[in-house]
């Protein structure tokens, strides 16, 4: 298997609130096998660039144990970090250097790989996941490593220009609780989610939910509602503010 990896990081205030996207597919079928924003914390533009590189690298690791990786294609507009791993810039930056050695013995570890730059518009789904993911505060996994994304379990699975699918670390079952919006968003919204459209959860989101929606879904913890009796809830999407209903069913 050959990977195509696109990764970029991004700081608010250099330092500042910083967040690193990633997204890995196949290089032959473009199947998205990973698409994450990882929250960093407070650091540099250049942190987060490296930051989004080890990142991806750590998830190539895991998805080689279940497949034989014979090339790794890496793709950043950071031209800065793209020359210093080619060896064209030296790491001069004190808070680099350590960042550098790390990618490098991880690099040392594929059969074959390379790292190109390309122009910021040319990179625009990692960028959006580090942003989604410096907006909430936290991780935001869309597809977790060797996975694909969950098939829509409505109608409206044309509303999203992207299918996402977000990790419930709750729950590796299907179909334990729906939810839906109760009305229709703004334009705000960046997965303009149907409203009154119910979605099934279960261990991945179903397309036409936008990850943020869904993190407040799992916040909830429907789950684990049986512990209480609880059979429905209401919360509300930190995005757009539109109320949302869910309900389990398994009860």
């Amino acid at each position: 298997m050959k990977l195509v990896i696109h990764i970029d990081g991004g700081s608010r205030g250099n330092p500042g609130p910083a967040a690193a996207g990633v997204v890995i597919a196949d290089a032959d079928t473009q199947q998205p096998l990973h698409e994450a924003g990882y929250h960093l914390g407070q650091t540099t533009n250049n942190v987060a660039e490296y930051m989004g590189l080890i990142k991806a690298l750590d998830v190539v690791e895991q998805i080689g144990t279940a497949n034989e990786i014979t090339g790794v294609a890496i793709i950043s507009d950071s031209q800065l970090m793209v020359r210093q791993i080619n060896g064209q810039y030296k790491v001069k930056n004190a808070n680099l250097k350590p960042l550098f050695q790390d990618a490098q013995k991880r690099l040392q570890k594929l059969t074959a790989w390379q790292i190109g730059h390309v122009k910021r518009e040319l990179n625009k789904r990692a960028d959006e996941l580090a942003n989604q993911a410096m907006d909430a505060g936290r991780d935001v996994v869309v597809i977790g490593e060797g996975a694909a994304s969950s098939p829509a379990t409505s109608s409206n699975e044309t509303n999203a220009a992207r299918p996402p699918a977000v990790t419930n670390e709750h729950s590796t079952a299907t179909g334990l609780f729906r939810a839906y919006l109760t009305k229709k968003p703004g334009k705000q919204c960046p997965a303009r989610c149907p409203a009154k459209t119910p979605f099934h959860f279960g261990d991945a989101l179903p397309a036409g939910f936008c990850t943020y929606a869904a993190q407040a879904v799992f916040d909830e913890n429907p789950t684990l509602w049986r512990e209480s009796g609880t059979t429905q809830s209401q919360t509300q999407c930190p995005k757009c503010g539109v109320p949302i209903e869910i309900e389990r069913t398994d009860s």
